[in-house]
């Protein structure tokens, strides 16, 4: 009771989750770049998804599904839409997911963006493995 009558800002202070970004962004309206966090709970203030939560959740909930072929329910046989915005084969979404670790050793994203980035340390340039590189290219 005493987090409802606190000040907002004071409640969100003594959140166990105020380290968390927001989940979710809109490109076409939020500005670009980075949004320091001030309070010193975590980097940044700025969202990461360009999608909304449910679809979030959709497209969690569906990959699921895919991968674990058991789970209680019935898979969507439809993919989410979001793997059309990004220009994903369901199959290649899901091989994503399921070997992440594998394709991606310390940054993840599209090959021309893992081969475009360097390390802050050691300035040397990350590089997509074949595999990756396999799944944007078809």
């Amino acid at each position: 009771m005493a987090a409802a009558s606190a000040p907002a800002s004071q409640a969100a202070a003594e959140r166990p989750d105020r380290f968390l970004a927001p989940l979710t962004i809109d490109e076409l309206r939020d500005e670009i770049g980075v949004h320091l966090n001030t309070s010193g709970n975590r980097c940044s203030d700025k969202g990461f998804l360009n999608m909304s939560v449910e679809s979030y959740i959709e497209l969690l909930d569906w990959t699921a599904r895919r991968i674990a072929p058991g789970k209680r329910g019935v898979t969507p046989a439809a993919a989410p839409a979001v793997l059309e915005r990004l220009g994903l084969e369901p199959a290649t979404w899901c091989e994503l997911v399921e070997n992440f670790g594998e394709l991606f050793h310390l940054v993840a994203g599209r090959p021309t963006v893992v081969d475009s980035t360097r390390s802050l340390h050691r300035q040397s340039r990350f590089h997509a493995t074949p595999r990756l590189r396999e799944l944007f290219d078809s």
